[in-house]
């Protein structure tokens, strides 16, 4: 059972500024901040939930600059940030509906998409893809049914999917997980599925964490970053998988 000692407080506090910065160089920093809940005492479905609202301020935050400098072609994205975000309402309903012991047995092999997700290299399209919406559906499953490494996925779906430059495609991403995000949390706190006393503490530490990221991004090894992460998602998920 969960409780906010100091240690558990330091715990989640480092978690989420480690999330931030992970997010803010290679994305799949999330996989760190379920991993500290479920560490702290927090049951694996109830963890997935608090962990997708305790991130969701992390997208939003990186669509400011656009916004203002009318980057966001809210019309023409609208289709796909709603495809996606009907996704994760049915990927949300499935963590909060199905029996635990389903999401607990699926656990190992979503930490292994996990660990994937962040050595995926996109590939570049000439044209777009007709199985660009269902693949964001299926991005947004995964989002509201897990959640770690979706960014990295979305990202590898449109860059395979459409004709947008590098620069306007993370703009897209970060719009459509935003939408993912806030449409999913909404169905888990109407669901009581969040233990609000940790998201003040994950929304401050991953802001400080992207914050961190953008300071230091240029000196840091990416493939580091990457081998830790991986490394982290498949020891979890041997954990798991024989625990």
């Amino acid at each position: 059972m969960f409780e906010l000692s100091l240690l558990n407080f330091v715990v989640l506090s480092l978690a989420g500024i480690l999330t931030g910065f992970i997010n803010g160089v290679i994305g799949g920093g999330s996989l760190i901040s379920y991993l500290a809940l479920t560490a702290t005492g927090v049951p694996p479905v109830l963890a997935a939930s608090t962990n997708t609202v305790g991130v969701v301020t992390g997208n939003p935050s990186a669509l400011i600059t656009p916004l203002r400098e009318r980057q966001i072609q809210f019309r023409a994205w609208f289709p796909l940030a709603a495809m996606t975000a009907v996704g994760s309402v049915v990927g949300g309903y499935m963590l909060i509906s199905l029996p635990e012991r389903v999401f607990e047995f699926l656990i190992p092999f979503l930490l292994i998409i996990s660990g994937a997700s962040v050595w995926i290299r996109p590939k570049r399209s000439e044209v777009q893809s007709r199985g660009l919406l269902p693949l964001l559906f299926g991005s947004g499953v995964y989002n509201g049914y897990f959640g770690p490494g979706q960014g990295i996925l979305n990202l590898s779906i449109l860059y395979r999917g459409t004709t947008y430059e590098p620069a306007t495609l993370v703009i897209l991403k970060n719009y459509i997980i935003t939408a993912s995000n806030v449409v999913v949390s909404i169905l888990f706190a109407v669901s009581n599925k969040v233990i609000w006393l940790v998201i003040p503490i994950l929304w401050i530490a991953v802001g400080l964490g992207g914050w961190l990221s953008h300071m230091v991004t240029r000196h840091l090894n990416e493939k580091i970053l990457r081998i830790g992460l991986s490394s982290l998602a498949f020891s979890s998920s041997a954990y798991f998988l024989f625990s």
